[in-house]
């Protein structure tokens, strides 16, 4: 009887080895696909194409910076050019605005009566006493 519990003893002992050799296997798998893919992504870095694909990129976004840039300029110009516009209307506006157009016209009124006035006294005077060129002056 004794020899059954031994037996069943030794043969637990070999599955219990078993597993741990494979669960060893299966790190030493694991440890090497790590390995591999760490190989695998250091060698496409280094390479060439990726070189290439990383200055295409570069060269792609100098482009569209310098191409947003260009179009924010371009929308500056024009912010300005439409605000000179707007102050520009907005002086002429002033200028002939109803308030200076009356005021030039009283003011053209106003000389247009004075000079009036005096074209009128001036008529109105006696005329001068005729002068004759063989008489000498006073």
């Amino acid at each position: 009887m004794s020899d059954t519990p031994n037996s069943q003893t030794g043969s637990s002992a070999q599955d219990a080895s078993a597993p741990s050799k494979s669960g060893s296997e299966f790190i030493q798998e694991l440890n090497q696909l790590g390995d591999n893919l760490c190989a695998l992504i250091k060698s496409y870095w280094e390479s060439e194409e990726r070189k290439g694909f990383e200055r295409e990129i570069a060269k792609g976004l100098e482009q569209f910076s310098k191409s947003v840039n260009d179009t924010v300029e371009q929308i500056k110009q024009a912010e300005a050019l439409r605000q000179a516009k707007e102050g520009v209307r907005s002086v002429w506006e002033t200028a002939h605005g109803p308030q200076v157009v009356s005021e030039v016209r009283a003011g053209m009124l106003d000389t247009l009566r004075a000079i009036n006035r005096e074209l009128a006294r001036a008529a109105a005077r006696k005329p001068a006493e005729e002068v004759t060129p063989n008489q000498p002056a006073e």
